[in-house]
Parts: structure tokens; sequence; C-alpha cells
């Protein structure tokens, strides 16, 4: 499929540079002539066999020349492989066809045979042997630019002339018209030149790009070729506009604007390539389409050659709001076509139904048989709706390291509704967007919001608002003091009451603090949660009353994490994190160092992802400098099930969490600790935030001054050394957290703060 693929685009990869200024000016001269569609139907249709047979017999004639050459380079060529008869009848095809309209329709005259003969004549020297000019690029470019531009357009615009006996008496547009096309080809032929350097270097093809740098065929371009292409091309549409009307005056202007925005234009400039600049788009997309509206206008019937010139020439049908378009249609169509079997079909299922179950006494598992399953996922939705309605709101979707967020997500007996991103959530659930589900159309309203000079948050706060409103949510939950404060002006839109968790970062990084005023989130939410006393003393120092300050640790999956028999003969150390700063991943392997001189087979296995960008690179060099990469196993981030599996093979516990020095950020209560207890695996800690609150030194883990990684090492060595002394702390870590009501009781202590919030609403 590759090859055949690659000759259809040598075939049509002139197409709409080259095809598209011809048909453009074809449909300039019917516009302005006011030609009745009979004669200019006629005229475009011939017009595009001849401009197609041109092509092909250019493209046919330089393959044929160059069939040894590409071979030995690789180069794609049309006629490779085959046979002689082949090419000949192909050729002549070609010919043929090009030929066809100037016996069947249009009319010649002496000046329009010798434009053809030195039409074909440019074709053939071309590539041709012993001529072959394509050798010698500086000549190429002109003899291109006259058989690709110049004469067709030329020929063109003569043969509607007398095909359709229009008199003028005027030359001067037809040298205008000419020297219009001719530097336009050598414009863009240049541009190619440019595009191809790289690839005719490779394939030995002569190429000016490979004789003078880039820079000096821009400047050229700049200063000389498109400058009198510019005044060519006004200079055509006055001298028009001297015997023909208003609109060629009009095209003058459009043009001349064109040429502005392609010169002068902030952000355009010259590009590289075809039809990728104002001017270009003008002269071979443009100008056609405005002309083609204006033969609407005129002609219902133009109707055709319109639909035509924007299938050929633009991507309008391939757009992708037709798609979307196409597709709304589509499901509409499909609804109200089913829609009366549909309730035939509910209305007989229903009736079966209550008969199976009131005559026959089915029981309901059995009435619903293969559908029980949803039928009770349906039931227990229903009932979470009639208790409210949780709209969570969270920066991250299913992060892998935010457990606790999937937690209220999945348990919470509410109907929930989740909503994500930063710095404004419009994404809802999985992936749907506020905004459109369409990246273009996202684009295309952010483009005139901004055009508007519209505030986007603004627009963004009324989209959730109005999703919120729709839903009929009753409560926000905030995960997290950033969200929550940006979620305010949302919470007083909408009037529905607010729950923010604040679970770390948000009440002690310093950076945060001072770009972030809590005081309206504080003022208007219901309730704040701390996940530690520490968090909570804090929103206290941070102005939030009292009364509105509640503690929950984190939600912890208790069945998930359970206890199991564990072997204690080799010490198998486990690191449960995020690499960020407030983790101190590079403490913890600094005290394994320290391990290992005491106990040589010992491993550390670290979960976890980077946060920072440097944190884990940092961890991965100080591992190679310290030579512990056979020791310390670096598994990335996993999953809930797959952190449970290695905390049932691990021995002990390590998390060396830290006040950052700098920013004064601090954890909360850090899940995998409580994960790490709940499954019976002692743990050795820091002195930090929440974990000095839900460990008792010596009892139910042990504990040691943040960046002491020595003491760790100690302790952990001497706590492996101990036996009896693990197998006590780990019964006891088991019961703490188990018994836990704010623990094993999460969920149910945050509905009932929440059902509590909703009714005093």
């Amino acid at each position: 499929m590759k090859p055949v693929s690659n000759r259809i685009k040598r075939l049509t990869e002139w197409w709409r540079p080259k095809a598209g200024v011809l048909l453009s000016i074809s449909l300039f001269y019917l516009t302005i002539w006011e030609i009745p569609f009979v004669y200019g139907g006629a005229i475009l249709f011939y017009s595009v066999i001849t401009l197609v047979g041109f092509g092909v017999v250019g493209y046919l004639l330089n393959d044929w020349a160059d069939v040894d050459d590409d071979m030995k380079v690789g180069k794609v060529n049309l006629l490779v492989n085959l046979p002689i008869f082949t090419r000949i009848f192909l050729f002549t095809i070609a010919f043929v066809l090009t030929s066809l309209p100037w016996f069947f329709y249009f009319e010649a005259d002496l000046f329009s045979w010798l434009l053809i003969v030195l039409q074909l004549s440019l074709m053939a020297i071309y590539p041709l042997r012993p001529f072959r000019l394509k050798r010698f690029p500086k000549v190429a470019i002109v003899i291109d630019s006259l058989y690709a531009f110049m004469v067709p357009a030329i020929l063109a615009w003569h043969t509607f002339d007398i095909t359709l006996c229009v008199n003028s008496t005027e030359q001067a547009h037809f040298i205008l018209l000419g020297t219009w096309m001719l530097f336009t080809g050598l414009r863009q032929i240049l541009n190619h030149h440019v595009v191809d350097k790289a690839n005719d270097k490779r394939t030995k093809t002569p190429n000016l790009a490979l004789i003078y740098s880039p820079i000096t065929i821009r400047t050229i371009i700049e200063s000389v070729l498109f400058p009198i292409e510019l005044i060519a091309a006004i200079g055509f549409f006055v001298a028009v506009g001297s015997f023909s009307g208003y609109f060629s005056l009009v095209m003058a202007l459009v043009a001349g604007f064109s040429g502005y925005l392609m010169r002068f234009g902030q952000g355009i400039g010259f590009r590289v390539g075809f039809n990728r600049t104002s001017f270009d788009r003008f002269s071979s997309f443009w100008l056609g389409f405005i002309c083609s509206v204006m033969l609407v206008v005129s002609e219902i019937e133009y109707s055709i050659v319109a639909t035509a010139f924007l299938f050929l020439f633009s991507d309008i049908f391939f757009h992708p709001i037709l798609r979307v378009i196409i597709k709304r249609i589509n499901d509409i169509t499909v609804r109200a076509v089913m829609l009366p079997y549909r309730l035939a079909s509910l209305s007989f299922n229903w009736t079966l139904y209550y008969f199976r179950k009131w005559i026959l006494q089915w029981s309901e598992e059995r009435n619903w048989g293969k559908h029980y399953d949803k039928h009770l996922a349906d039931v227990e939705l229903e009932s979470r709706r009639r208790k409210g309605t949780v709209a969570v709101f969270n920066q991250n979707y299913d992060k892998y390291t935010e457990t606790f967020v999937r937690g209220h997500i999945s348990h919470l007996a509410y109907e929930v509704i989740s909503f994500h991103g930063w710095p404004s959530p419009i994404h809802v659930n999985k992936m749907e967007n506020l905004v459109s589900d369409e990246a273009f159309l996202q684009k295309a309203n952010y483009r005139v919001w901004d055009l508007l000079d519209i505030d986007v948050s603004q627009q963004e706060n009324s989209l959730i608002a109005k999703r919120l409103m729709n839903e009929n949510v009753n409560v926000i939950l905030a995960e997290f003091g950033t969200m929550g404060n940006r979620l305010v002006p949302i919470s007083k839109m909408t009037g529905i009451p607010m729950v923010c968790i604040f679970y770390g970062y948000d009440a002690w990084n310093r950076d945060v603090l001072n770009e972030v005023d809590y005081c309206d989130l504080f003022e208007s939410a219901e309730k704040l949660i701390g996940v530690s006393n520490d968090i909570c003393e804090k929103l206290k120092d941070l102005g939030c009353p009292v009364e509105k300050i509640q503690y929950l640790p984190c939600y912890v999956d208790l069945n998930l994490f359970t206890p199991v028999k564990r072997d204690y003969e080799k010490l198998n150390l486990l690191a449960v994190g995020r690499f960020s700063s407030t983790k101190a991943p590079h403490l913890t392997i600094l005290a394994f160092n320290e391990v290992i001189k005491c106990i040589p087979d010992a491993t550390l296995t670290m979960v976890g992802g980077d946060e920072d960008g440097e944190s884990y690179e940092f961890c991965v060099s100080l591992i190679r400098s310290l030579q512990l990469e056979q020791k310390v196993r670096l598994k990335g981030k996993l999953s809930a099930k797959e952190v449970m599996l290695c905390m049932q093979e691990a021995t002990i516990f390590v998390q060396h969490s830290i006040t950052t020095p700098i920013r004064g950020d601090k954890e909360g209560t850090p899940v995998a600790v409580m994960e790490a207890m709940a499954s019976g695996l002692p743990v050795v800690a820091t002195r930090h935030a929440g974990i000095a609150e839900i460990i008792e030194h010596g009892q139910t883990g042990i504990l040691v001054d943040e960046f002491d990684f020595r003491s760790m090492a100690k302790e952990v060595v001497a706590l492996f050394l101990a036996k009896d002394k693990m197998i006590l702390i780990s019964s006891a870590a088991i019961e703490s957290v188990r018994n836990n009501r704010l623990v094993f009781g999460h969920v149910d202590y945050l509905e009932k703060l929440l059902t509590e919030v909703i009714k005093d609403k």
C-alpha cells in the first residue's frame, strides 16, 4: 500500500498551490463578466480536465526521464517497474485528455496554439535529454514557473475571452497577470527548494538551497520576488477593474491586505512551504471561494461549483466540527427512530416483570436474571441520590498516591460526581470537559474569550456552577485547601455549602501561604477538616474559626491492608511515598546505608514516583555513589494492591518525613504509615506532624527526630534484632489503627458531617 499512496501523493501534491491559483483566476473571470452557469459550468469543467491533463503529462515526462536516476537513489517514481508499452499508454491517455477541451469546446487562435506549444515545449525541455534544463537549478526554477503558473494562467484567460466572445482591447492585465504568476511560481518553487533541501541532498537532485543558504534565499524572496508579485497582483485587479467594475477593485484591496499581513504581520512573516501564508491562501483559496459565493448569489446552480471548490481546496468536509454535527444528527435520528420500539419494549418488559412477580411469585433475582447485578447497582444509585449528591473536587484524577480521595469517591453513601483539573476543575468524572469534549472547540472557545477580553475564570466558574445546579448537588467536598479556595466563588454563586479537607502542604508550605489568602475560604466554608491535629492547630493560627475545624485522619482501606504472617529472618525494609522534599527519601537511603554496615544482607524497596522533578534523580545518583544498586530496588508508581503485596513481603516500614527547612512544608498524617500499621508491619518513622499522633513510641512503632538518619538506622537494627519486640509492636499497631474510630469509621464520620451540613442548609 505504501508505494501506491506515495504515487497518489506525487500526483496530487501540486493540486492546491498550483491548480488552486489557476481555478481561482478562472472563477474570478466568470464573476467579473457575470457568465451564466450554462457557459460557466462548461468552462470550469473543461478547465479542470486541462489542468489535470497538463499536471499528469508533466509528472509522467519528469518520471520517465528520471527512472534510472531515481532507482539508484531510491526516490519515489511513478513509472518504476512499468513496461515501456504501459508508459506510452499512460502518456497517450494524459495527452489526449489535455487536448480534448480544444477539440470539443474551447475556441483557439494563433496566440492560443503558440501558448500551447510553448507549454508543451517547456514541459519537455525541463526533464528530457539532451536539454534536461532541470540540471541547472537557476534556469530550472524559471522554466518551472513558466509552465506551472504563468503560461497556463495567460492561456486560460485568453481562451475564455475567445470562447465566450469577450472583446477586450486592453492588454495591460495580460502582462500583469503573467508577471504575478511568474513571480508566484518563483517564490513557491524557491520555498520548495528550502523544504526539500535535505531530501534533495540525499537523492543528489539539483537544489538552490544546496548552493545558497536558506537565509539568502529568504532575503531574495522577501526583498525582491514577493514585492514584485504583490504589486503585479494588485495591478492586475486594478487593470481588470478599469473595464469590469468595482468587484476587481475590492479584490485588489483584499490582495493588498493579505500581502501586508504576509510581509509585515506580527508572527506571520515568510514561512517555508506551499500555501502557508496569508497571500498564498488568498490567491489559491479565498479569491476562488469569494468568487464562487458571488456566482451562487447570481445563480443558484453555481452552488455545485462552490461545493466542489470547497471540497478540492479546503478541509471543511473533513473538519472536526462537521464530524460532530453529523454524529449529533445521527444520534438524534437514531433516538427518534428507536423511540417507538423502546416504548413498546419497555411496556412489554414491565408487564412481564409484574406478571412474574405477582402471578408466578418469582424472586427478584430470578425475575431480573442476568440483569440482576445491574438492577442492584441502579437501586443503590437511586438510594444514594435520595440521600444527596456530593461533588468531589480535586486537582488530579485518580492519582496513584491519593488513595484517600479515591476512597471518598468510591465509598461515600451519596451520589458522587467527581470534578478535577487545575487551575479550573472543568473535567467531570473521567474525561468529560465542561467547555467541550472536542479539543478544537475548547481552543475555539478560549480564543473567542481572549479576543473579546472575557474573564476566562468567570466563564469556567459559570460552567461549573451550571453543572452543579443541573446535577442538584447538595454539598461540595473540596480535596485540599488550595482547591477549596478556588471554589469559594462557585460556592457563593450557587449557594451550595462546602466542606474542605487540608492534607499538609496546603496548610504549611510558605510559597502556598504567600500566594493564597484563605480568609474567604474560612468565612464561606461550612467545615474545614485537618487530617492531623497539627494541621488543625495551624488552621487556627491562620484565622479559621475554631467551631468550623474538625480533625479526621485520612481514609485507609482496611479491607485491603490486612495483617499477614511475616518472616522476620531477613531484613527487608520498605518505604512508600512520593519522591518529594517532605518525604526526604534521600535520608531514608542514608539511613539504609548505615543499616547494611550492621546487617549486610538487608534490602530496601522504595515505592513512588518523582514529585518535584529532581528528588528521584538525586536519589538514583545517591544510590550509585553509595554503591547500593544491588541493595535498593526502586519500584516506581504502584497501585494500592501492588503496595499491599510489597507490605506483605517487607519486614520493617521506614518513613523519614521532615519539615522542609526553606519552605516550611510538612505532611499531614501519611496514609502509607497507617496502611503499614494496619498490615502489621512495624514502623520506624520520624516525629513529624500526624505521624507522632498515631504512633506511640516504643508501643505501636518507633520514632526518631527529623534529619537524624543515623538514629533511624540504629533503631531499625535494634528492632530487627529484637524479634519479640517486633511482634509486640506489630500487634499493638494493628489494634491501634483498627480500633481507632476515626480510621475504621472514617467514611461514616465524614458522611455524618456532610449530612449535617446538608440539613443545616
